[in-house]
């Protein structure tokens, strides 16, 4: 892969610092000058490579969502060849405290969710990472009921329930600070999951392995 232009480096640090402002006032009070700031770069910079603050954060949403793909790609490298192993590490992907955890990018996600309910163009590309999450969680979990020999009828609602829970566990660590133990999503939504992939039923003729 070759070396990025003078232009994608000022990109990439522009649309960095509007998530680094994000997270501390929200999209609102991000002005461009206080991006620019953040990026330590002059405002007219700002509007030579974006067109206004919208293109920034539609901007920002692909780059969070690549990012999380990146970390899910070596979460699912490192772990064990097995289905469960996968599916946690998609978990630990996503709100897993160990290396690669970003709070500041996690604090930008929420106000990105409130700012697609608003805004067309940010919602479309919003929607895309959603579907795209929700058919890998539909993935993993249904390599988990095959490989247990259960049935996958159930597919659409078990993935819908784990990526809400994922979006809420965000949402709540972010509005409300402090009222959730550290570092309790993923453990704890890898033993929901665990809970309702065990109450689907076996496909005639085999025997649980749990």
């Amino acid at each position: 892969m070759g070396r990025a232009s003078k232009g994608e480096e000022r990109r990439a640090q522009i649309i960095l610092a509007l998530q680094d402002v994000m997270a501390e006032k929200g999209y609102e009070r991000a002005s461009i000058k206080s991006i620019a700031q953040a990026a330590s770069i002059n405002p007219g910079l700002v509007h030579h490579y974006f067109g206004n603050k919208q293109e920034i954060l539609v901007s920002l949403v692909e780059d969070l969502g690549q990012r999380l793909h990146t970390r899910y790609i070596q979460q699912i490298e490192e772990s064990e060849d097995a289905p469960r192993a996968r599916l946690f590490a998609f978990i630990d992907a996503y709100v897993g405290l160990g290396p690669g955890a970003d709070p500041k990018a996690v604090a930008c996600w929420v106000s990105i969710g409130a700012e697609a309910i608003r805004q067309p163009e940010v919602r479309e590309t919003f929607m895309r990472f959603m579907r795209d999450t929700l058919e890998q969680i539909k993935l993993r979990l249904t390599e988990v009921l095959a490989d247990e020999g259960r049935q996958i009828t159930n597919i659409e609602a078990l993935a819908s329930v784990l990526l809400a829970s994922i979006e809420g566990s965000y949402t709540l660590a972010m509005a409300v600070p402090g009222l959730t133990p550290q570092g309790y999503a993923s453990p704890t939504l890898k033993q929901m999951i665990v809970g309702l992939i065990e109450q689907q039923p076996l496909r005639e003729g085999k025997e649980s392995s749990t």
